[in-house]
C-alpha cells in the first residue's frame, strides 16, 4: 500500500463528469489515469490507475462523499496529473463540414469591435493568424446582418495565466516530435474593428444593402468568424466611408491599419488605378488638417 508522507499540502481536485466512465472510473479518450507518487527515497514512481476508487484505496485518500467527484490529492500528484493529462490526445471532433473560410469564433464583443479566438487546426501546428489589416466577417443572428471588420491586433499566448511560454531552442518540427503538448497549451486571438454591415434581404428589400457605419448590434459571443471572400470585399469597398472609421480606431496604429486595409483591397481589385486615386483623395479630405499623418499613410501604399 502506497502511503503519503505527513505534512504535505492537500488540495481539492474537481474531476468533471465528462471524465468519469461509470463504474470503471476516470478515462480520457480511452486512456487510464496516470499519477506519480514520490517514494521515501525521493524517486518518482509512475502509477497507473483504472478508477478513482483504486486511486483512493492505494494512496489512502478519501472521497468527500460517495456521490462526489472530489478527491484529495497532494501537490505532487496534482502537478503530475496535469502534466500527464496535457500529453494525452484530446478528443477529436468532426471538422469535415466546416467552411474553409471559418477561422475563428467570437469570444468577446462590443459595439465597435470584437475579440475572436482562432480555431485549432487538424494537425500539430499553430492556428492560422489573420494578417494585420485583413477583412473578416461575422453575423448578428437576430437581424441576419453580415458584420464586416478589419483585423488590427493579433496575439498567440498560453491558454491560462499560470503557464508562460519559454524558449526551448527547438524548431517547429522538433516541437511536434518532442513536445506535442505545446500546441494544445497555446491559443491565438485577434481583435477586429467593425467598419460596416450588409443588411439581409427581406419582404421590403429584395437586394442586400451595404452600410459603412456601425451596425445596430455586433455579432454575438460564439458566432463564427470567416475570412471575407474577394467578391464581398470588392462590393463593400465601392464606397470609402469606412476609412473614417479606421482612422478613429482606439488602441491601434491607425495609420498603418488604414494603409494595410487599402493595400489588400487594391490587390484584390487587381491594381484598379481609379479606385486607388479615389482612396487617396478621400484620405486627403479626411486628413486635410494633418499633412504628416496623410503623408505617412500614403508612404505605405505602393500602387
Amino acid at each position: 500500500m502506497r502511503k503519503l508522507s505527513c505534512g504535505q499540502l492537500f488540495l481539492i481536485l474537481t474531476l468533471p463528469k465528462s471524465f468519469i466512465d461509470g463504474a470503471t472510473g476516470l478515462c480520457w479518450a480511452g486512456f487510464p489515469l496516470y499519477v506519480t507518487n514520490v517514494s521515501p527515497s525521493g524517486v518518482p514512481q509512475v502509477y497507473k490507475a483504472a478508477s478513482l476508487q483504486e486511486i483512493a484505496c492505494d494512496f489512502q485518500l478519501q472521497f468527500l462523499s460517495q456521490k462526489s467527484d472530489l478527491l484529495l490529492l497532494t501537490q505532487e500528484l496534482l502537478n503530475s496529473f496535469f502534466e500527464l493529462l496535457m500529453r494525452l490526445p484530446l478528443p477529436q471532433f468532426d471538422r469535415s463540414d466546416r467552411h474553409p473560410n471559418h477561422i475563428a469564433e467570437v469570444i468577446e464583443t462590443s459595439s465597435c469591435e470584437f475579440l475572436a479566438q482562432c480555431l485549432e487546426p487538424d494537425d500539430l501546428s499553430f492556428p492560422s493568424m489573420p494578417p494585420f489589416g485583413s477583412w473578416v466577417r461575422s453575423v448578428d443572428e437576430e437581424s441576419g446582418n453580415q458584420i464586416y471588420a478589419v483585423v488590427y491586433y493579433a496575439t498567440t499566448m498560453p491558454v491560462d495565466s499560470v503557464h508562460r511560454a519559454v524558449a526551448l531552442g527547438l524548431s517547429l518540427q522538433d516541437l511536434r516530435e518532442e513536445q506535442p503538448q505545446i500546441f494544445a497549451m497555446l491559443k491565438t486571438e485577434f481583435r477586429a474593428a467593425i467598419v460596416g454591415f450588409e443588411q439581409s434581404p427581406d419582404a421590403h428589400v429584395s437586394n442586400t444593402r451595404v452600410f459603412q457605419y456601425l451596425p445596430p448590434r455586433p455579432p454575438q459571443v460564439h458566432q463564427a468568424v470567416f475570412r471575407c471572400e474577394s467578391e464581398a470585399i470588392i462590393k463593400f469597398t465601392e464606397e470609402l466611408d469606412f476609412l473614417r472609421t479606421l482612422l478613429s480606431v482606439n488602441g491601434a496604429p491607425v495609420e498603418s491599419l488604414t494603409a494595410a486595409a487599402i493595400r489588400e483591397v487594391y490587390q484584390l481589385r487587381k491594381a484598379d488605378r481609379q479606385w486607388i486615386i479615389k482612396a487617396g483623395r478621400t484620405l486627403s479630405v479626411l486628413l486635410k488638417d494633418d499633412y504628416d499623418r496623410l503623408r505617412f499613410i500614403l508612404s505605405q501604399i505602393h500602387p
